[in-house]
């Protein structure tokens, strides 16, 4: 079909000469065609192939913008020692979850998913825990950066998120503790432990056993006085106040005047959030006004 269309077009603007048709037909099927695929997102990272062979992570290739429906199949569709799906029964069936989560059939113009539109959407349909994971390159290592949870759900799907500023994509992550090496708590699922560290086992009872008692959730506790109690650090830290504090003679004390002691409200706007070996807050004050 392909040579009957150069015939054909060729023949609108040929001139009326056997030589000229002849080379025109020869020059167009002399060309070579070269067709180039855009390299997968995170195709810099040197672990990631690594990752991918020891099936911590998993990849399916597709052509269109099914990176997250195809990852979540690995939930639905979950592999076993018996049967190991093929890309195209996951492709398929990242549509048929499409089409279930957004009540429209998928269409190959779509953009790709949407976490600020569709993350609240496919959380409360399917019932499922999101964590997403993403790479640092400095120093080069993998940490959960974001939770989306939703309340009285025990399913967890947890996705690696990789951005190299032109392209993106989603993987399924099957071994967090082998991609990361932290294990998270199970309740929160914030809170990071390194595997080597030699109390691990520890330190997660005593977390959990918080995290039990406060139902996942990080509150903060205020120590209320028995008795009311200026705060005046410029004083209570004094050494000598101290002293006289210890024995009863605070009497004695008499600071230096004119000091001012400002009493200002304000409120912590977080800015940041990191998970780690260590969790990690930006935050900055805001005035209360």
């Amino acid at each position: 079909m392909y040579k009957q269309y150069l015939r054909t077009t060729i023949g609108s603007m040929q001139e009326r000469t056997n030589t000229d048709t002849h080379e025109k037909i020869v020059s167009i099927f002399s060309v070579m065609l070269f067709v180039f695929r855009y390299p997968l997102a995170g195709a810099a990272i040197p672990s990631l192939k690594q990752h991918i062979k020891r099936r911590e992570i998993y990849y399916v290739d597709c052509k269109v913008n099914l990176c997250f429906w195809t990852a979540y199949s690995f939930i639905t569709m979950p592999n076993s020692k018996v049967k190991r799906w093929k890309d195209c029964s996951r492709i398929a069936e990242a549509k048929r979850i499409f089409q279930r989560v957004n009540g429209v059939e998928f269409r190959d113009n779509y953009q790709g998913f949407d976490f600020v539109g569709d993350i609240d959407n496919f959380i409360n349909k399917e019932q499922v825990n999101v964590h997403m994971y993403t790479y640092e390159s400095d120093p080069p290592h993998y940490e959960l950066t974001q939770n989306y949870l939703v309340n009285g759900s025990d399913k967890q799907f947890n996705i690696l998120f990789i951005n190299d500023g032109i392209n993106a994509h989603i993987m399924y992550i099957s071994d967090v503790e082998a991609l990361t090496g932290f294990r998270y708590c199970n309740i929160c699922h914030r809170q990071a432990f390194r595997i080597g560290d030699k109390n691990l086992q520890q330190s997660m009872r005593n977390h959990m056993k918080k995290c039990q008692k406060n139902d996942g959730k990080i509150i903060k506790k205020v120590i209320l006085e028995k008795f009311a109690k200026p705060f005046v650090p410029h004083i209570l830290s004094n050494k000598t106040y101290k002293y006289l504090l210890a024995n009863n003679l605070t009497h004695l004390f008499k600071p230096t005047r004119y000091y001012i002691t400002y009493d200002i409200e304000t409120l912590e706007k977080k800015i940041n959030e990191k998970f780690g070996d260590s969790s990690q807050v930006t935050a900055t004050l805001i005035p209360y006004a």
